[in-house]
């Protein structure tokens, strides 16, 4: 009994596979824009052939070609919508919006529209609008007296609070460490559903290759002081030769509440902003509770100054860096003066980026810390971005019946054209009954949106960390592919503390 419990406790946590991402959209595997051009044409054609009658054909031979582009796929994704897509960019190249520069003496938020409101010992203050292109113009930061801070983003009625986090990532290396930080995540995934108001989070870790001092930040939290003093320098020895080669990480976390849900907490609250601020506290309390059962420490509530900070290091790494070294703690805030969208990359000041999103994630069976490789190797600096969108169970379950069901009328169609129905079909109708089953024996459901975001001084330093990241990539068994033509809105909406909205 002894041996197999040892055995037991040895063991590392077993692999998991990853259902199938589904592009099935709203019917028969068409997206509602691709349903909504199809019913177009077949109205056009209808209507040519009652009015033309035998000249209607070069209608319908145009029609044909346009069904033909509307339903066919590149690499997984319907071919309209990435031309929609390039169309777009196209359009902001012609009137100029693929920049953006700031005046010298302009100030990095537009002055504050609301004064500061004190209400049974809370007060709140508005630090102003961020002064950015498009919707992020939208975005007010406000302060919480002796708490922190968040952002407002008035079109959306949606607000932000961003939490800074650590983890003992070392401790992973330990099979019961990876069971019980791989159970406290699933359990903290269920428990998003009852957390009132929450519509999504993101994560962020971020790796930078310079000389740190995490290491010996590390010993020092976590080390024994009892170690004899031959260790402790033979310790620091190794310390001192790994600083210069490691990676120097930092995570954070941004939740995202609706207020049109929070109605009736805020007015409990007392209404207004101290209303919203008093009803963030007690949800930031509750996310740092839940932290904890996975292992993880929330360091710190950002506030107004901390977000302008992160903002900043966001934009412009490798100058927010630099001050940092420099000691200049003034300029750790300053905005950024100039944004330029390519193509493939947005460079900000005197850093370039790249944002690619995670298009397949391992179809075959992972291990705990599978994406070790996109944060240790390579010599850029890069950041793992990962949205969770938690649903409300009935609904999920509504959506895993539909599903089936288009699947099953799919299946039926193909089988009456003599067509066979393919492996890859079969195993994206066994994923789904097994999410259905899943619901039913009560567990939640969440959407994932994986991101990965190189970041470099130069173009040439872009292309090489890239590489890396594609080469890492392969190796953590996933499939990512360039955001391109969207590089902008890519980027604001996973690096910047900023609200999810409803069209991510």
């Amino acid at each position: 009994m002894t041996d197999t419990t040892t055995e037991m406790r040895d063991a590392p946590a077993p692999p998991v596979r990853f259902g199938q991402q589904e592009r099935r959209g709203s019917f028969l595997g068409l997206t509602g824009t691709q349903v909504w051009v199809l019913s177009g044409l077949t109205l056009v054609c209808l209507l040519s052939l009652f009015v033309l009658q035998i000249w209607a054909w070069p209608v319908w031979l145009v029609s044909v070609l346009a069904a033909v582009v509307t339903v066919w796929r590149f690499r997984g994704e319907p071919v309209v919508s990435m031309v929609a897509t390039q169309l777009g960019f196209a359009r902001r190249k012609l009137t100029g919006q693929h920049t953006y520069a700031r005046d010298v003496w302009e100030t990095p938020w537009a002055p504050a529209l609301h004064a500061p409101v004190n209400r049974a010992g809370r007060e709140v203050t508005a630090l102003g609008t961020v002064k950015m292109p498009g919707a992020l113009g939208d975005m007010e930061l406000f302060d919480v007296d002796h708490a922190g801070g968040f952002v407002f983003d008035r079109r959306s009625k949606r607000v932000a609070v961003t939490l800074a986090v650590q983890s003992r990532s070392w401790q992973l290396q330990d099979p019961d460490a990876q069971t019980a930080a791989v159970e406290g995540f699933m359990a903290w995934l269920n428990g998003l559903e009852h957390i009132t108001g929450m519509v999504g989070a993101t994560i962020r870790i971020r790796a930078d290759r310079s000389s740190s001092t995490e290491l010996a930040d590390f010993v020092d939290e976590f080390g024994d002081p009892g170690a004899s003093e031959a260790l402790k320098t033979e310790y620091a020895l190794l310390i001192e030769d790994g600083a210069g080669r490691a990676f120097a990480f930092s995570s954070s976390l941004t939740v995202t509440f609706a207020l049109e849900n929070l109605t009736r907490q805020i007015k409990d609250a007392g209404g207004g902003l101290p209303g919203v601020a008093h009803v963030l506290e007690e949800r930031v309390s509750a996310l740092t509770e839940n932290a904890a059962a996975m292992g993880v420490r929330v360091k710190a509530w950002l506030n107004g100054a901390e977000l302008q900070r992160e903002v900043t290091a966001a934009w412009d790494p490798v100058a927010a860096a630099r001050h940092r070294a420099e000691g200049h703690t003034l300029l750790e805030a300053a905005p950024v003066m100039g944004i330029e969208e390519g193509w493939s990359w947005i460079r900000a000041d005197e850093t370039v980026h790249r944002v690619f999103w995670i298009a397949e994630w391992p179809r075959k069976k992972a291990n705990t810390g599978f994406l070790e490789p996109l944060l240790m190797s390579g010599s850029s600096s890069r950041t793992v971005v990962l949205q969770i969108i938690p649903a409300a169970s009935h609904k999920a379950l509504k959506e895993a019946a539909k599903t089936l069901t288009d699947m099953e009328l799919a299946a039926e169609l193909q089988e009456k054209m003599g067509m066979r129905v393919s492996r890859k079909q079969e195993r994206e109708h066994q994923d789904v009954e097994l999410r259905e089953n899943d619901l039913v024996d009560g567990h939640a459901q969440a959407r994932f949106r994986g991101f990965l975001v190189a970041s470099a001084a130069s173009m040439e330093d872009l292309s090489r960390g890239a590489s890396d990241i594609e080469t890492a990539s392969h190796r953590a068994l996933l499939v990512i592919q360039t955001l391109h033509a969207q590089q902008a809105a890519a980027f604001a909406r996973t690096m910047l503390p900023i609200p999810m909205t409803e069209k991510e």
